[in-house]
């Protein structure tokens, strides 16, 4: 056996070693969840960075009005700092917001989803900083699905961050979202320094697949290897928060 065929055998132990065994609930081969019928309809986009300044957006349909919010984006087009002007009930506001705020800007304003309790404060949130990032230059494309199938999912419902390594100039960190019934809606790629035009082929193949398959049991897309292991391994650790 030459050296090319031990390297590459051993390549392979380590990958399946890392993913886990078949045994293991937590590993990627087992992070599946059942869902009655497939998904349609999967849109597909890439959210844009913005232009740099603060700009302002309004939210419509809160509790007691409209949300207000001032977002400033930095120089690489990136959200720095979001400030918010309501006139909702304190206690129910701001609950939400301590979770909506920093989600903004850690997922620069895409992997948001609405805070249990506060339903009409955050969707009026959501509003404004999806009208105040328009203002900003930028176009921001949800990742999601659109079915009238029931579907059955055992997700916890919120938003999950988790970091795949072993990319082939570093880490890839996704956004992933669950809704209130368990299922993933929302996927959404938070930071990589991949090779735009090998990772934009492997991201906007593997993402549908998360949500058609509601599951981190994902396949390598062909010619961009590393950066297809470390986006599963970074949806997998998101779904393993999302399972405790």
């Amino acid at each position: 056996m030459n050296i090319y065929k031990i390297s590459t055998l051993l390549f392979g132990l380590l990958f399946l070693t890392a993913c886990g065994s078949l045994s293991d609930p937590y590993s990627i081969w087992n992070q599946t969840r059942e869902v009655e019928a497939p998904v349609q309809n999967v849109a597909v986009g890439q959210a844009m960075s913005f232009n740099s300044g603060t700009f302002e957006g309004v939210g419509e349909g809160g509790w007691y009005g409209n949300v207000y919010v001032s977002i400033t984006v930095n120089e690489d087009g990136e959200i720095s700092d979001v400030e918010v002007s309501h006139g909702e009930t304190p206690e129910f506001a701001e609950h939400a917001l301590e979770t909506l705020i920093p989600a903004t800007i850690r997922t620069n304003g895409v992997g948001l989803d609405v805070v249990a309790g506060a339903t009409y404060t955050s969707n009026a949130f959501i509003a404004a900083v999806q009208n105040a990032l328009e203002n900003a230059g930028g176009t921001t494309v949800y990742y999601h699905w659109d079915t009238t199938v029931a579907t059955s999912g055992s997700f916890n419902p919120g938003t999950y961050v988790g970091v795949g390594t072993g990319g082939w100039y570093g880490n890839v960190e996704v956004s992933v979202s669950i809704d209130d019934n368990g299922q993933i809606y929302l996927v959404y790629v938070v930071y990589s320094q991949e090779t735009p035009e090998f990772a934009e082929h492997a991201f906007n193949n593997l993402i549908p697949a998360v949500i058609n398959t509601q599951s981190g049991n994902l396949d390598i897309v062909a010619g961009a290897t590393a950066t297809s292991n470390a986006f599963i391994e970074a949806v997998q650790n998101a779904l393993n928060e999302a399972s405790q």
